[in-house]
């Protein structure tokens, strides 16, 4: 499914610099740093999870279904336990909203879950599949519910975007731009920590994503689409590799003036095979570049679409998923009649 796999990219201009290959490090928090934020308290994650590192049953992932159940009694339970149900009762929410909405991380999360999944508070499912090649019959319904968008109920089947692209790209202003719902974000405010790693001199960028942004788009009665943004720093890859499960395609942004950063990202989602539209987002300022000059300089399959948005334009930013599903159908051959 992917358009090509093989390396074809050089390497980011800092592969060299040992202090840039951070991604696969993970920083060890000072004696003094929690793990753990809800509201203004601070909460170290062991104390949430008294002590434990792996949940119970190992059932759960970032695109698992949770949903509650019996209104049995809660006395017993702790505070997390208690605001992970109320966040429930409302609706069904997938482990990665219920995480960021709730400001727990996956790991600890997941613990809490199976808690509850264990004394009959809650229920889950799997909405998403991995399934190798989507059917055309669920990328039609997309590429109508895309058009459409109409309301939801609740018992629906689902599907998972994955947005992708360099630092600062605009993918947390697209998924919050095409979100249905109040979008989930991680974005934190950059320090003078952040130079030497994150770029911190981008005009009118003060924030970066640290986990993830997320939303939901009701496209059917019986169909919801996610949207997943990864952060676009290597160091974070691994977090977009993880997004990649089970999703149908990516839609991966750029930005004319940084045209290097995307290389890295192209070639992990070949190396993923997922297939991916490139989107060039509509940078104040930046130059315009024509299509053919691009596919030359980026080396893209002439069959790999190559599309223009605005992120802050949910027309424009629709039509760019639109573009991705009718690249996905043309992947996905037709059952046989």
């Amino acid at each position: 499914m992917s358009q090509r796999s093989r390396t074809r990219w050089p390497p980011p201009a800092s592969a060299s610099d040992p202090s840039s290959q951070s991604h696969r490090a993970t920083r060890r928090p000072s004696a003094h740093e929690p793990s753990t934020r809800g509201g203004n308290r601070l909460v170290r994650t062991y104390v949430v999870t008294s002590g434990r590192s792996r949940a119970s049953r190992n059932h759960f992932n970032h695109i698992t279904l949770s949903d509650s159940a019996a209104h049995l009694s809660r006395a017993q339970l702790n505070p997390e336990h208690t605001a992970i149900l109320e966040k429930l009762a409302h609706s069904a929410q997938l482990v990665a909203e219920l995480g960021a909405l709730l400001h727990l991380p996956v790991s600890v999360l997941c613990i809490l879950l199976a808690d509850l999944m264990e004394s009959g508070h809650i229920t889950t499912r799997q909405r998403i599949t991995d399934a190798a090649v989507p059917t055309r019959l669920l990328l039609e319904d997309v590429l109508v519910g895309l058009r459409i968008s109409p309301v939801l109920r609740r018992d629906e089947r689902a599907a998972k975007i994955l947005v992708a692209g360099h630092f600062g790209a605009g993918k947390t202003t697209l998924v919050h731009g095409l979100s249905q719902i109040a979008p989930v974000s991680t974005e934190e405010v950059m320090t003078s920590a952040a130079a030497g790693i994150d770029r911190t001199d981008l005009p009118d960028k003060a924030t970066t994503t640290v986990a993830m942004d997320f939303g939901r788009l009701h496209l059917s009665d019986n169909l919801v689409l996610y949207l997943f943004g990864a952060p676009g720093q290597p160091r974070f890859f691994q977090v977009l590799e993880d997004f990649s499960v089970g999703a149908l395609g990516a839609l991966v942004l750029r930005d004319t003036r940084r045209l290097a950063e995307t290389y890295p990202i192209l070639q992990l989602a070949e190396d993923l095979q997922l297939p991916y539209v490139v989107a060039t987002n509509a940078f104040d300022g930046a130059p315009v570049i024509s299509d053919k000059r691009l596919r030359e300089v980026m080396d893209l399959d002439d069959g790999t679409p190559l599309v223009w948005c605005d992120a802050r334009d949910r027309t424009c930013s629709r039509d760019a998923l639109i573009a991705l599903i009718h690249h996905l159908l043309t992947l996905t051959p037709e059952a046989a009649r």
